[in-house]
């Protein structure tokens, strides 16, 4: 199977999933299942563009691989979940769990943007030469990542590794659980940028992970300044700090 062959293939699924449907039937599962994987194609569709000949066989099988780490991830939370709800009820009065508990949640995490990122709207992991990985956002301006649940209120700090020219680092944005977007303070030492924040949560904070959507404003094809790359590319983030404040 070569290139040719798999933006046949990806094409022909989008062509189904743009089909009109009829989900009178369906419940909401169906509809969400179906953008989900329109989102998915359409970005499978870009990242293939943007790749040399030689490279797409090896983006495929990094795409089961996360495809089943990111099940693994889900299914680990499911029963760490279910492990919770068999645990027995503290006593009234005895907080002793209960604060022990508090005091084993982490006030910070840090996470990297590698194969076991959990999100939608960015590109496939990429590295530089030294090894440190990173991830474009695209090809919408807005993409989403799902970050370990810590106590609110958050501060969140977003390591820049690159900025595609014409994206002002100024104009990004952050919504927290679907709360209101919320700009960033920027930070630049000469080497790389952060983008720092706290935004407040939102209505949608019961899951077992904090969503957060990330705003660029724009996203730009290398293509059309006369490059190879075919991808529309805003900001590429390294790794992420989420911390307790």
């Amino acid at each position: 199977m070569n290139k040719v062959d798999m933006l046949g293939i990806v094409e022909a699924i989008e062509k189904r999933l743009l089909r009109r449907v009829d989900f009178s039937d369906a419940d909401y599962s169906d509809v969400m299942s179906n953008d989900f994987q329109l989102d998915s194609i359409k970005n499978f569709d870009s990242e293939l563009r943007g790749l040399p000949e030689s490279e797409c066989l090896g983006w495929l099988i990094n795409k089961v691989a996360q495809l089943e780490a990111r099940l693994n991830a889900l299914l680990y939370l499911m029963r760490e979940r279910a492990d919770s709800a068999q645990e027995p009820e503290v006593p009234i009065g005895d907080t002793q769990e209960t604060d022990l508990a508090n005091e084993e949640m982490p006030k910070s995490v840090t996470i990297v943007t590698d194969e076991n990122f959990i999100q939608t709207g960015f590109y496939s992991v990429e590295y530089t030469d030294k090894g440190k990985c990173f991830r474009w956002l695209g090809p919408e301006p807005i993409a989403t990542m799902y970050l370990p649940k810590i106590a609110t209120p958050l501060e969140l700090t977003f390591h820049i590794l690159a900025v595609y020219e014409g994206v002002s680092l100024e104009a990004v944005r952050v919504a927290l659980n679907e709360g209101e977007w919320t700009p960033v303070d920027v930070q630049n030492d000469g080497h790389s940028s952060t983008l720092r924040c706290r935004p407040s949560t939102g209505g949608n904070n019961d899951g077992v992970t904090h969503r957060v959507d990330i705003d660029c404003g724009v996203t730009f094809r290398p293509a059309d300044a006369g490059k190879i790359d075919t991808r529309r590319l805003g900001i590429a983030i390294s790794y992420v700090e989420i911390a307790s404040v």
